[in-house]
C-alpha cells in the first residue's frame, strides 16, 4: 500500500505491456511465420542482429540453438 502511494506522491509513471490471448485473434487471420524473415544459429546471432535497425527489407530473426 505504502509504495502506491509512494509513487503517487513522486508523480512516477508506470508502464505495462499489453499481450493477447489466443481466443483474442481470428482463427487462420495471421500468419505469424510471414514475420520472420531469417533464421540463425546461436553462433549467426552477432553479426543478423546489427542489420535489423538499418535494413528495410529484415523485420524478425529467428534464432535456433542447433542450426
Amino acid at each position: 500500500m505504502w509504495a502506491a502511494v509512494t509513487a503517487l506522491i513522486k508523480e512516477v509513471e508506470l508502464r505495462f505491456a499489453v499481450y493477447y490471448r489466443g481466443g483474442e485473434f481470428a482463427a487462420g487471420g495471421i500468419n505469424p511465420g510471414t514475420l520472420v524473415t531469417g533464421n540463425v544459429d546461436l553462433g549467426g546471432g552477432s553479426d543478423a542482429f546489427p542489420r535489423l535497425p538499418s535494413s528495410t527489407s529484415e523485420r524478425k530473426i529467428l534464432v535456433t540453438p542447433g542450426g
